[in-house]
């Protein structure tokens, strides 16, 4: 059987990988650490592998990731510090996903936002952009090509409505970047799945 092509995530402790991956494809515990996701959208369709990793375990990816999700805490200034290591010591002869994307997760304990069961209680509060070390993470994705994302994972009434500048955020950001990239095992659309693009309303692989 042959292997399917890989997502990492990858983040400290207390990131919020794990939820993540649940936004993404549904969860199921008797798989650990891989979960297979089935990506099936008007275009084509495609399964993929799941793989969540903590950080201090990473020396290198392997060339059957095809995307690379880095995780931090937007509350935590060393959880980023720790991503910003692994971007800045990887060298020009590793191997580089075409999908990379930096995502700040428990964006809505940064905006301080409450919900309840009428939707959110606003004001929103952005001044949390304005820490240095969050500026930073913005500017070394650049400069190293990998798209910054927004999330609330755990709260997705906050979620849903995540902007920055005026571009969409939140989990719908990271699975839109996910399905732009044309997987090695991508077959023609299934016909009953055709306009299901969004993480966990598709099916799970088999």
């Amino acid at each position: 059987m042959s292997t399917l092509p890989e997502i990492w995530v990858i983040g400290d402790k207390g990131t919020g990988k794990s939820t993540l991956i649940q936004s993404i494809s549904p969860y199921d515990e008797s798989l650990l650490m891989k979960q297979q996701w089935l990506i099936s959208n008007k275009y084509y369709s495609a399964n993929v592998s799941l793989l969540e990793k903590n950080i201090a375990s990473v020396t290198s990816v392997p060339p059957t990731c095809e995307a690379l999700v880095l995780v931090f805490n937007i509350q935590s200034e060393s959880s980023y510090n720790l991503i910003s290591h692994l971007i800045q010591s990887r060298d020009d002869s590793e191997h580089e996903p075409e999908i990379r994307l930096l995502v700040a997760t428990h964006v809505d304990l940064a905006l301080e936002v409450e919900t309840c069961e009428e939707g959110i209680n606003f004001p929103i509060n952005p001044e949390y952009r304005c820490r240095p070390w969050l500026l930073n993470a913005i500017q070394v994705g650049i400069e190293n090509g990998f798209e910054f994302v927004e999330t609330a994972p755990g709260v997705p009434k906050v979620d849903k409505i995540l902007d920055l500048d005026g571009e969409e955020q939140g989990m719908r950001r990271v699975i839109m970047a996910l399905q732009s990239h044309m997987w090695p095992n991508s077959q023609p659309p299934i016909k009953e799945e055709v306009g299901n693009a969004t993480g966990n309303e598709g099916r799970m692989g088999e």
